[in-house]
């Protein structure tokens, strides 16, 4: 999926490392050997959440059957649920049942050590760096798009991200953020 002139442009100001991936990077992160990299980078495709977060989550906040995960939200001070799909939720739960009983948190590392490891693997994979950030904005910018299958209303309580801000970012006209808000597919 190529990105929108009008989303792209948001990102000017940035460097590449945190601009959104395009879809044939994405493809190309199925490669990643790592099975705790892996799940952390697709979490985050999947769901937006922030890095703090991320690294926050302990295994009971898991719910595979329901297809969920608890986050605790820092700057809310709140509990959250985010969605993730089905085939994420059940490679999360093989990871957890194979895990150390008396480690709790699902990822043991600190944000520089995450955002290092990302680092590391988008550049071997797809050629250049990129950063949680990156990840995270790939998240909306995909729901945003006029091809999600991800309601924009989900893509802001799964990232904790106001609606309004969203629109603010990835909807430029009238017509576009209606489009965004009423999930009318073209």
């Amino acid at each position: 999926m190529e990105l929108p002139d009008a989303i792209t442009s948001i990102f000017q100001h940035e460097t590449e490392d945190d601009k959104p991936m395009h879809q044939e990077d994405i493809a190309k992160l199925a490669d990643i050997s790592s099975t705790v990299d892996r799940l952390m980078i697709h979490i985050g495709l999947n769901s937006g959440i922030a890095i703090e977060e991320l690294l926050g989550i302990r295994k009971a906040d898991i719910d595979s059957k329901a297809q969920t995960i608890k986050i605790w939200d820092k700057k809310k001070k709140r509990e959250r649920i985010a969605y993730i799909p089905k085939w994420l939720s059940v490679e999360l739960g093989k990871y957890i049942l194979n895990m150390d009983a008396s480690v709790d948190f699902i990822f043991l590392m600190s944000d520089n050590t995450a955002n290092k490891r990302i680092a590391e693997w988008t550049e071997r994979l797809i050629g250049h760096r990129k950063t949680w950030l990156a990840i995270r904005r790939t998240y909306i910018t995909r729901c945003a798009s006029e091809k999600s299958y991800v309601p924009i209303l989900l893509a802001s309580e799964n990232s904790g991200i106001p609606i309004d801000s969203i629109m603010a970012y990835y909807a430029k006209t009238p017509d576009e953020k209606r489009q965004i808000v009423n999930g009318v597919k073209k």
